[in-house]
Order: structure tokens, then sequence, then C-alpha cells
């Protein structure tokens, strides 16, 4: 048997529309019939296959699957627009990854944690982790391996304890004073993440089989933000304080001139002039511009009076 190669597919354009030729599988089966008297030359059979071209059910669910990834993409892109915006996060973004997450791209085969995490935010990623994680998955054995190789390639950032402790520990020791350093934390472990919603300004990146997620603004990171928002329109205790302080000395001057200008007007015999105090600023009691008042016709542009009286004879 004999099967000859099967033609490539080939996009054409008819009509405006890219349309896929179907895929021609020519198969030919030669086979030797018996022998008989009157034939020598061999029997050829072919048999022509026609792949049909794709159901309308599979187009329908591949036409949802993008609408899906395209929803998710804008909903994480509006998630990093949030923490830039309200928390100050910055490009090119910083990423905290413990062994958990590490481990879990080793499994499934998503390849580099730069390229995965760079995609999944649509922006630079700098990837960070700690001593303590390192010494963690070193202690896991064999099998972790590989995560501990793709560990050792990123960025160690420093944590403020003498001793090793728990990867989770130290994590939450970085990211407790409001997370300062804007991190975004990549962790498979879900008691992690439920902490993290707690912490005001820590977004959490976690990962379901071949799917990444960037988790969304909890309650207490929207609150966090109204109340800043608030805080920020009204004036803090200390402002009103240092304002009513330059009231005081600005009324006190004020007096003090006041009484010096009493004293001069008194000794030359003429009244005491009153000056208008308010809180403009020493505004003047009149206007410093002449309200305008209307004024007669233009001379050039008015018709010369004609003269009622005949010519005088000579």
């Amino acid at each position: 048997m004999y099967a000859f190669p099967p033609s490539s597919n080939t996009d054409i354009f008819f009509g405006g529309k890219l349309l896929r030729r179907w895929l021609i599988c020519l198969h030919a089966t030669v086979r030797r019939s018996q022998r008989r008297p009157s034939s020598s030359t061999p029997t050829v059979q072919l048999t022509l296959f026609l792949c049909a071209s794709p159901s309308t059910g599979e187009r329908e669910r591949s036409g949802k699957r993008g609408k899906m990834r395209l929803k998710k993409h804008k909903r994480n892109r509006k998630v990093v627009r949030f923490y830039s915006t309200r928390y100050g996060f910055r490009e090119p973004f910083k990423v905290l990854c413990d062994g958990t997450f590490l481990h879990h791209l080793v499994l499934n085969k998503l390849g580099s944690p730069q390229e995965v995490l760079s995609s999944l935010l649509s922006a630079r990623t700098i990837l960070f982790t700690t001593r303590c994680i390192i010494s963690e998955l070193k202690r896991l054995g064999e099998s972790f391996s590989e995560s501990l190789k793709g560990a050792l390639s990123l960025t160690i950032t420093k944590c403020e304890h003498p001793d090793r402790v728990s990867a989770s520990s130290c994590i939450e020791a970085i990211v407790k004073d409001k997370n300062s350093d804007h991190f975004f934390v990549a962790s498979q472990d879900a008691d992690l993440r439920k902490k993290f919603r707690e912490i005001p300004g820590v977004p959490a990146i976690y990962a379901i089989r071949n799917s990444m997620f960037l988790d969304q603004p909890s309650a207490c990171h929207l609150q966090f933000v109204k109340t800043a928002e608030e805080e920020r329109l009204h004036m803090k205790e200390l402002e009103v304080d240092m304002i009513k302080e330059r009231e005081k000395k600005r009324l006190a001057d004020q007096a003090a001139a006041d009484g010096t200008e009493s004293l001069g007007d008194v000794t030359k015999g003429r009244g005491v002039r009153s000056m208008h105090t308010s809180w403009t600023f020493n505004q003047k009691d009149k206007s410093m511009f002449k309200r305008k008042r209307a004024k007669g016709p233009n001379p050039l542009s008015c018709k010369k009076k004609k003269n009622s009286k005949g010519p005088v004879a000579a």
C-alpha cells in the first residue's frame, strides 16, 4: 500500500472573504490482480477522501473561547489600572513569587515565569523571591529541583528576620506595612491569598491548571481607597491650626497698624479712619475702576445738519 503525501492547507481570498480550501487526501492502493491470461498489467485502485470543514458547533465553541479570552484580558487590564492609579504601582511591575507558584508552572509546562507574568499584566515585570523561599524549596527534595532552579534565576529581595522562616511568614512580613514596595504576590496558597485581601494594596496572582488569574480588588482595598480620597478632600487638624495662627497674627498686626494711624489722625485734628476688615485680606472699600457712563455719539459718524435758510444774496 502506498499513500501520496496530503496536500497542505492553503488560504485563498474569494469575494473579500477568507476561505479555507478543503484538505484533499489522495490515497492510492496498488494491488496486483490475479494473473489473467488476457492481461499481465497490475490493476491500480484510487480512493479519494474529502475531509469536511469544521462543524457549526466547533466554530461556535472557538468563538466563545475567543470572547472569554478578550473579556479576561480587559478585566486584568482594569485591575492593573486600578492599582496603578490608586496605590501608585509603576511599570516595570514587581512580582514576588513563592515556591508553590513556580512549581505549578513547572508541572503544567506553562513556560518561563517572566513570559507568563508579563503576558498576564500586559507590561514589563521584574520577578523576585526570598532566601526563605529558596531554603524551603531545597528542603522539599529532588521533586522540586526544577522549581528551585527557576527560583535561583530570580532577583532575591531582602527579608528582615535573622532566622529562616516559612515562605508564607516571610511574604507576610514583606507586605504587611501596606505593601510599601508595591509587590504583586504570585502564590498558590489559598489561605495566604485570603490574608492579602485584608491588607490594602496587595494584589494576588494565582493559576488554575493552564490559566493565569489576577485577583480582583477586595472590599477592604476599595474602602481604603475611598477613605483616602475623603481625607484628601478635607484639611487636616495641623493645617487648620496653622491657618488659625496665621489669622491671629494678621489681626494683631492690623490692630497695631490701626492704633498707630489713629494716633496720627488725632494729632493732626482729623477723624479716625475706619478700615474694613474681612476674610478677603484687605479689600478696598471702593472699587478700583470707575464705572463707565454712556457717552454721546461719534461726531464723525453723524450726518451734517442742513442749513434751513437759503443762500445769502451778495
